[in-house]
């Protein structure tokens, strides 16, 4: 990839320009996670199995197309934008800016920002990890999961603060006394947790 990155943007080192990247906040592919050993020290299998469902890379080259457009609008025209005219390194065999070739640079050029949720997820169903209060199913005792992980869907935010305010709810569900701790340390926002709480219940109710 470096290599690729290097032949399709180095020519441009020295320039001015910018880079308009569509973010897919609700992917419809899912990621498998396997363990190789009893061990719990050793590491598991992840296959995060980036856009392995059709939807998802239409929804990428359709965000890559409006973002041509913003480039090529009147406005940006005045500041002396324009498309970069080269093809990227392996869709040479497309035409420029086609589907075909949008597609391609996906597979080739896409990278996450490294914030997966959902491995240990809440719900009811046969795939579900943690209940509503976020213990651990499958008889195990005395094990809650209280982070990204137990998120059933994806978010729109920064999974940073839905996280914070899921510990909080953890601590709200310990039987062992926790409000002193929740009024040392109070919800960064009393609404974003309804909100986030609703959002929770709601995924819990479709299954």
């Amino acid at each position: 990839m470096s290599q690729a990155y290097d032949k399709y943007y180095l020519p441009l080192r020295g320039s001015h320009g910018y880079n308009l990247a569509p973010i897919l906040l609700h992917p419809k592919s899912r990621g498998v996670i396997r363990l190789k050993s009893a061990d719990p020290s050793v590491p598991p299998a992840i296959d995060p199995r980036y856009l392995s469902h059709p939807d998802d890379l239409r929804v990428i080259v359709k965000g890559m197309k409006a973002a041509a457009r913003i480039a090529e609008t009147d406005t940006f025209r005045r500041l002396g934008s324009r498309l970069w005219p080269r093809h990227f390194p392996g869709c040479e065999g497309h035409a420029l800016w086609g589907d075909a070739y949008l597609e391609c640079v996906a597979r080739h050029f896409t990278t996450a920002l490294w914030h997966p949720s959902g491995t240990c997820k809440m719900g009811a169903g046969p795939d579900a990890v943690v209940d509503a209060r976020l213990r651990v199913l499958g008889g195990v005792t005395n094990l809650r999961v209280a982070d990204a992980s137990v998120m059933p869907e994806p978010l729109s935010a920064h999974l940073n603060g839905p996280t914070i305010m899921i510990g909080e709810k953890a601590c709200a569900h310990d039987p062992r006394g926790p409000a002193s701790r929740l009024r040392r340390h109070p919800p960064l926002s009393r609404r974003s947790g309804r909100a986030l709480n609703a959002h929770l219940d709601a995924s819990i109710r479709a299954g």
